[in-house]
């Protein structure tokens, strides 16, 4: 049964491809405008289904990790919106010219982007990632089957609604957008991403063990991140410079603890969310009294190495668990003192998810060869780690994020769901003096 439901489905997209292929900037501007104020005029049903999710999710004793993926409130309506809006004003990526040139025997050859065909969206609960795929697919001349869990479908329900409103509009590839919700989800996922023939995306968003489950089996390129284990680091003061030129690059504490602090409790279930704060053993002594002020005052629980827990009062003490994976608790931090910088990275680079890491550091020095040598997606300077996302890159949309090194690193925004392709233009050339 789910074999033949997604394969219809693909076999639909694969068509509607065809025709989505050849909308131009205007039209799609005009769809994405349509699919926003469809959207926003149905904003008390989509609330309404989706309060009505989230009650049956607590019911059936789900835990409030779980029922905060599935919730939408308000305010986040609203950002759903907005970057739908974003989205259509965006720049048109498709058809740029990545680059030029011409040949000796005067073929003219062009890169520009394209579209890549049909995307799969694997995604555990998560509906906001529904409409935002769906928006960043329209743009790219992409379509999009998404497959989803049975945690939130009448949120998932309400959005298809919205977007059958559109069918109005006889450019508006109705068709191009399709969900498929499933009890045995992990099953269907798979399955999407082995039609490596006819699916040529997958994005992955949900648990690590899930993501690992569907990359193990998936025939189709797929993007995803890889864990959630971020760090922050602070940095300890340095003397630079030689004679008259001496001087003392002192690491600002007070914006350290903010930064740490934020990292951690500013989007507390985001990938993006610290997990691990390292201190360089010279400031350790100034550094985590201050820290341990503002934590109580959050409401964080901590953990602490050998060294640092005699400053941090009521801390646990840490196993070596801690340090290689995020506490499930939104409200527990690690922490840890380190001898070095080096160090530090090396235990960034060792234990760390590859994804969003931070140096709050004064030496200009650090901070080049943090930013140089962390192997992360996103690294930070002297500021928080959660802002990896492509709404707050200015990117246009916040698909997902990739850890992966080749091709897409870091948000996945509109330009990740294009490809490049050749264009060769002659005037009778062959090859072979034939």
């Amino acid at each position: 049964m789910i074999k033949d439901d997604i394969n219809e489905m693909v076999a639909r997209a694969v068509r509607t491809y065809r025709q989505t292929v050849l909308l131009n900037s205007h039209e799609k501007r005009e769809c994405l405008e349509l699919l926003a104020d469809a959207f926003e005029a149905r904003e008390e049903q989509i609330l309404a289904a989706n309060r009505a999710d989230t009650e049956a999710a607590a019911a059936r004793g789900r835990p409030e990790r779980l029922i905060d993926r599935i919730r939408i409130t308000d305010a986040q309506l609203d950002k759903i919106l907005r970057q739908l809006r974003v989205v259509a004003d965006f720049a048109d990526p498709i058809g740029t010219r990545h680059s030029r040139w011409v040949r000796p025997n005067g073929l003219e050859i062009q890169r520009v982007r394209v579209p890549v065909g049909v995307i799969g969206v694997c995604c555990e609960s998560r509906p906001f990632v529904f409409p935002i795929a769906a928006a960043a697919c329209l743009k790219t001349n992409n379509v999009l089957v998404h497959v989803s869990d049975t945690e939130c479908p009448r949120t998932l329900e309400a959005f298809m609604e919205a977007i059958h409103d559109c069918e109005q509009k006889p450019a508006f590839p109705v068709n191009g957008i399709q969900i498929y919700t499933a009890d045995n989800h992990t099953e269907a996922c798979r399955y999407l991403t082995s039609l490596d023939r006819q699916v040529n995306l997958a994005i992955l968003r949900g648990t690590q063990s899930f993501v690992a489950d569907i990359v193990e089996h998936a025939r189709v390129p797929v993007l995803k991140r890889s864990g959630r284990l971020c760090h922050v680091f602070v940095d300890g003061d340095h003397v630079e410079g030689e004679g008259a030129a001496r001087v003392t690059r002192a690491t600002d504490l007070p914006m350290a603890v903010d930064i740490a602090i934020s990292s951690r409790c500013d989007l507390p279930d985001s990938c993006t969310a610290a997990s691990i704060v390292l201190v360089h053993e010279s400031i350790a002594s100034r550094f985590l009294p201050m820290f341990h002020t503002a934590a109580v005052r959050a409401n964080l629980q901590l953990r602490a190495d050998p060294r640092a827990i005699r400053f941090l009062p009521g801390a646990a003490p840490t196993v070596p668990a801690d340090f290689t994976n995020p506490a499930p608790e939104r409200d527990c931090l690690t922490v840890g003192i380190v001898d070095s910088l080096s160090d530090a990275i090396l235990q960034i680079n060792k234990n760390g998810s590859a994804l969003s890491d931070a140096i709050v550091t004064g030496s200009p020095e650090s901070e080049r060869r943090f930013l140089a040598s962390v192997e992360s997606a996103a690294v930070y300077a002297n500021c928080a780690t959660n802002f990896t996302s492509g709404s707050e890159f200015g990117m246009g949309v916040d698909i997902g994020i990739s850890t992966d090194k080749l091709d897409v690193r870091g948000p996945i925004g509109l330009e990740a769901l294009t490809s490049l392709k050749f264009l060769v233009r002659g005037d009778g050339q062959v090859r072979g003096g034939h």
